[in-house]
């Protein structure tokens, strides 16, 4: 990866005309012209042998009347993966439909690939006489089958409010040059823009929804697609998501604030099934379209014999939150977040002892976290609210013998570090918790600690900065730095300091985190 320069992160190779291999079905015939590449690229979901690349065409991405003012014929978009920048070296190529049904997102499994392979990726398309050329993205296969690479390097996010600050994380993980960038939660937010919001959010012509809080919050098929597309303008996380493959899971507010299994009033069938296509539309992930208010979405991706990612869904399968202090709901044997096939799935993997590493991508705080001295006053949102079933899912990695359990976690808009304890002994660890901040959300509130982390011994770090985690993995040791951005207030990144402000350090075997 070390030949993509920082002008192939930020900036694509504008329009281009004359490329043979383009037929004249690659072209619109919408009344919008321009080059409708607007929303950038991306890649995510790597096997050893394949990868998802990804493109939306939006030649206006805020259109009401079709999606991304491309009209309502199918149109043809052209895709080369090479081994160069310069594309000299195609190794893969070929064309995808994309439809108005569907957003004109196109999800393209490339196959044939090398394994453990960094890989160059644009798109094509043609309006009239003029062909217009994506920006250039580098993706990376996973390693083969049987193989231990001698080192992983990933970075965590979530949460990216866009009218609380500027995306300089996004900025930062780009030029960090990682393997694999795994989104944990909360790519958008429902609300309406805030008041004194840093960057307002544009207005989004309001169509009949069931949101009871106001005609303001995104609630339908149109308005969660321009609010996908407002952040996917955004030169910030255009980079990130072209510097590296992301593995991306979903939280609450892709669909509405601390949803649940059952449909209600105000989370519908049918606005989850709008909220799960339009997120499905704009995520580089490898999966059937929603169905019925439906998307199956965890699932597993290995990196050789050194790591293994699950990646989980904690939202759609879940009993609905206790209330405050409930003791005898959270405790309830009976109550689920994951859902018992998933459950079953999770546990099943943990008796495969391939992966040195296994590292577990959701989106909640997993650790026992209490907010006092109480032992049932904790954040019923959490894994905290389903007790009983936290804890069979860490009993399940120790009778398996896991050993080198990390659970990888978004949400809260602060930076934490845990040891995974079980509820009965918060002094025992059995594993080890990352938590990473948000991008944005909650925008400049102070640098200060969690005042209620002396009430939980496992969680030995909390800071309220915005920013991601770093982890690097090897056979001895995962070293997770927690990156900071100072200001999401600024506009300029020249403006803003990216700084580690703590590490720390599972060692092969060891089960819990120590201070680096």
């Amino acid at each position: 990866m070390s030949g993509l320069s920082r002008r192939h992160l930020l900036v694509g190779t504008g329009a281009t005309a004359g490329l043979a291999f383009l037929s004249s079905r690659l072209e619109w015939a919408a009344a919008a012209t321009g080059n409708p590449f607007t929303l950038g690229v991306a890649s995510g979901d790597p096997l050893s042998d394949r990868v998802i690349i990804w493109t939306r065409l939006a030649v206006d991405p805020f259109a009401v009347a079709s999606p991304g003012g491309m009209g309502t014929a199918p149109v043809d978009v052209a895709w080369e993966v090479a081994k160069d920048s310069g594309f000299a070296s195609v190794v893969r190529s070929g064309t995808a439909t994309t439809t108005a049904a569907g957003g004109y997102a196109a999800h393209v499994d490339v196959t044939g690939l090398a394994a453990g392979t960094a890989y160059y990726y644009r798109f094509h398309t043609r309006s009239g006489t003029t062909t217009y050329t994506s920006p250039v993205g580098v993706t990376r296969t996973a390693p083969a089958p049987g193989t231990k690479p001698a080192s992983l390097k990933f970075l965590t996010a979530s949460c990216a409010r866009y009218d609380e600050g500027y995306y300089h994380a996004y900025q930062a993980m780009a030029e960090d040059r990682p393997d694999l960038i795994l989104f944990l939660g909360d790519y958008i937010y429902e609300y309406p823009t805030e008041t004194g919001a840093i960057r307002p959010l544009r207005s989004i012509p309001k169509i009949a929804g069931p949101d009871s809080r106001g005609s303001a919050y995104v609630d339908t098929l149109v308005e969660y697609r321009m609010r996908h597309a407002e952040h996917k303008t955004d030169k910030q996380l255009q980079a990130a998501h072209a510097a590296a493959p992301w593995l991306v899971v979903y939280d609450d507010h892709e669909v509405r604030n601390n949803w649940y299994a059952e449909n209600t009033a105000d989370t519908t069938l049918d606005r989850k099934q709008a909220a799960f296509q339009a997120w499905y539309e704009n995520m580089p992930v490898r999966m059937a379209p929603p169905a019925a208010g439906s998307i199956a979405s965890y699932r597993r991706v290995p990196w050789g014999t050194l790591a293994r990612f699950d990646m989980l869904d904690t939202r759609q399968y879940r009993d609905k939150q206790a209330g405050a202090l409930a003791c005898s709901v959270i405790d309830d044997a009976g109550r689920t977040l994951v859902g018992n096939a998933q459950e079953k799935w999770l546990l099943d993997g943990f008796k495969d002892h391939t992966p040195q590493w296994n590292l577990i991508g959701q989106q909640v705080f997993f650790s026992p976290k209490q907010n006092s001295t109480n032992h049932c006053d904790v954040n019923t949102d959490a894994w905290d609210g389903y007790r009983p079933e936290r804890d069979a899912v860490a009993n399940g990695w120790v009778a398996a013998g896991v050993r080198n359990p990390v659970v990888l976690t978004g949400d809260v808009h602060r930076h934490y570090a845990a040891n995974v304890c079980r509820t009965s002994n918060l002094n025992d660890p059995i594993g080890a918790e990352l938590i990473t901040t948000s991008i944005s959300s909650t925008g400049i509130r102070g640098t200060e600690g969690d005042p209620n982390i002396s009430a939980s011994p496992d969680v030995l770090y909390g800071k309220n900065w915005r920013g991601y985690i770093r982890c690097t993995v090897t056979a001895s040791a995962l070293t997770a730095d927690f990156r900071c951005v100072d200001d999401v207030n600024k506009a300029s990144y020249a403006d803003v300091r990216v700084f580690t402000d703590r590490t720390f350090v599972v060692q092969d075997g060891a089960r819990r985190l120590t201070p680096a």
